[in-house]
Protein backbone atom coordinates (compact mmCIF):
# COMPACT_ATOMS: atom_id res chain seq x y z
CA UNK A 1 0.00 0.00 0.00
CA UNK A 2 1.79 3.04 -1.07
CA UNK A 3 2.44 5.81 1.52
CA UNK A 4 -0.59 7.90 -0.13
CA UNK A 5 -3.27 5.64 0.33
CA UNK A 6 -2.33 4.74 4.00
CA UNK A 7 -2.49 8.62 5.15
CA UNK A 8 -5.86 8.75 3.14
CA UNK A 9 -7.31 5.55 5.36
CA UNK A 10 -6.17 7.18 8.49
CA UNK A 11 -7.27 10.75 7.07
CA UNK A 12 -10.59 9.02 6.30
CA UNK A 13 -10.89 7.06 9.27
CA UNK A 14 -10.67 9.63 11.41
CA UNK A 15 -13.05 12.35 9.48
CA UNK A 16 -15.71 9.15 10.01
CA UNK A 17 -14.76 8.95 13.70
CA UNK A 18 -15.57 13.19 13.43
CA UNK A 19 -18.76 13.24 11.89
CA UNK A 20 -20.77 12.97 15.02
CA UNK A 21 -18.97 15.96 16.95
CA UNK A 22 -17.84 13.13 19.38
CA UNK A 23 -14.60 10.44 19.61
CA UNK A 24 -15.77 7.98 22.45
CA UNK A 25 -13.48 5.70 23.93
CA UNK A 26 -14.27 2.86 21.63
CA UNK A 27 -13.65 4.69 18.64
CA UNK A 28 -10.44 6.15 19.83
CA UNK A 29 -9.25 2.51 20.59
CA UNK A 30 -9.86 1.87 17.29
CA UNK A 31 -8.23 4.79 15.72
CA UNK A 32 -4.89 3.47 17.81
CA UNK A 33 -5.17 0.25 16.21
CA UNK A 34 -5.29 1.14 12.78
CA UNK A 35 -2.60 3.72 13.21
CA UNK A 36 -0.60 0.79 14.37
CA UNK A 37 -1.22 -1.45 11.50
CA UNK A 38 -0.60 1.16 9.32
CA UNK A 39 2.90 2.15 10.53
CA UNK A 40 2.15 5.36 11.76
CA UNK A 41 3.84 6.30 15.33
CA UNK A 42 1.74 6.60 18.31
CA UNK A 43 2.47 10.26 19.50
CA UNK A 44 0.99 11.14 15.97
CA UNK A 45 -2.07 8.64 16.12
CA UNK A 46 -3.15 10.17 19.19
CA UNK A 47 -2.63 13.90 18.08
CA UNK A 48 -4.69 13.36 15.19
CA UNK A 49 -7.32 11.83 17.21
CA UNK A 50 -7.50 14.54 20.30
CA UNK A 51 -7.39 17.07 17.06
CA UNK A 52 -9.40 16.44 14.81
CA UNK A 53 -12.61 18.01 15.86
CA UNK A 54 -11.36 21.33 15.75
CA UNK A 55 -8.88 20.70 12.97
CA UNK A 56 -9.64 23.04 10.12
CA UNK A 57 -6.83 21.86 7.81
CA UNK A 58 -7.73 18.96 7.56
CA UNK A 59 -9.28 18.14 3.65
CA UNK A 60 -12.82 17.40 4.36
CA UNK A 61 -13.17 15.40 0.79
CA UNK A 62 -13.41 11.83 0.71
CA UNK A 63 -10.60 9.60 0.50
CA UNK A 64 -9.74 8.49 -3.13
CA UNK A 65 -7.76 4.90 -2.90
CA UNK A 66 -5.34 3.56 -6.11
CA UNK A 67 -6.85 0.17 -5.82
CA UNK A 68 -10.52 -1.09 -5.48
CA UNK A 69 -9.62 -3.40 -3.07
CA UNK A 70 -8.44 -1.15 -0.69
CA UNK A 71 -11.38 1.35 -0.97
CA UNK A 72 -13.34 -1.70 -0.51
CA UNK A 73 -11.43 -2.21 2.73
CA UNK A 74 -11.77 0.88 3.75
CA UNK A 75 -15.39 1.37 3.26
CA UNK A 76 -15.84 -2.09 5.37
CA UNK A 77 -13.48 -0.95 8.22
CA UNK A 78 -15.63 2.22 7.67
CA UNK A 79 -19.01 0.43 8.17
CA UNK A 80 -17.51 -1.00 11.68
CA UNK A 81 -16.37 1.97 12.59
CA UNK A 82 -19.97 3.89 12.41
CA UNK A 83 -20.80 1.10 14.08
CA UNK A 84 -18.98 0.95 16.84
CA UNK A 85 -20.80 3.74 19.20
CA UNK A 86 -24.04 2.23 18.89
CA UNK A 87 -25.03 4.79 16.56
CA UNK A 88 -24.91 5.20 12.55
CA UNK A 89 -25.11 9.23 12.23
CA UNK A 90 -27.03 10.06 9.37
CA UNK A 91 -23.21 12.07 8.07
CA UNK A 92 -21.17 9.06 8.77
CA UNK A 93 -23.37 7.04 6.66
CA UNK A 94 -23.34 9.95 3.69
CA UNK A 95 -19.60 10.33 4.28
CA UNK A 96 -19.40 6.01 3.47
CA UNK A 97 -21.40 6.94 0.64
CA UNK A 98 -19.21 9.23 -0.72
CA UNK A 99 -16.65 7.49 -0.39
CA UNK A 100 -17.73 4.57 -2.58
CA UNK A 101 -19.13 6.95 -5.05
CA UNK A 102 -15.48 9.01 -5.16
CA UNK A 103 -13.59 5.33 -5.71
CA UNK A 104 -16.46 4.23 -8.23
CA UNK A 105 -17.62 1.05 -6.05
CA UNK A 106 -20.98 -0.06 -6.72
CA UNK A 107 -23.60 1.84 -4.25
CA UNK A 108 -25.40 -1.85 -4.31
CA UNK A 109 -22.02 -3.99 -3.18
CA UNK A 110 -21.77 -1.36 -0.31
CA UNK A 111 -25.43 -1.69 0.74
CA UNK A 112 -24.81 -5.19 0.89
CA UNK A 113 -22.05 -5.07 3.25
CA UNK A 114 -23.90 -2.72 5.31
CA UNK A 115 -27.04 -4.93 5.55
CA UNK A 116 -24.63 -8.19 6.69
CA UNK A 117 -23.02 -5.58 9.18
CA UNK A 118 -26.20 -4.69 10.92
CA UNK A 119 -27.66 -7.86 10.86
CA UNK A 120 -24.44 -9.21 12.72
CA UNK A 121 -24.27 -6.07 14.97
CA UNK A 122 -22.97 -6.58 18.28
CA UNK A 123 -21.62 -3.57 20.24
CA UNK A 124 -18.32 -4.40 20.22
CA UNK A 125 -15.13 -3.73 18.38
CA UNK A 126 -14.52 -7.50 18.34
CA UNK A 127 -14.09 -7.47 14.52
CA UNK A 128 -11.17 -7.79 12.46
CA UNK A 129 -9.71 -4.78 10.00
CA UNK A 130 -10.24 -5.16 6.75
CA UNK A 131 -6.84 -3.82 6.29
CA UNK A 132 -5.45 -6.15 7.85
CA UNK A 133 -6.46 -8.27 4.60
CA UNK A 134 -5.10 -5.63 2.97
CA UNK A 135 -1.56 -5.31 3.58
CA UNK A 136 -1.04 -8.85 3.93
CA UNK A 137 -1.77 -10.03 0.39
Amino acid sequence: MTTIDRSNYFRGLLLLISKDNKIDTEERSLMMSVGKVLGFEEKFCKTAIDEILENDFILPDAPKFSDVEIAKSFLIDSINFALSDSDLDPEELEYINQTAIANEINLDWLEDRLKDRIAAYQPSSNFNLSILNVLTE
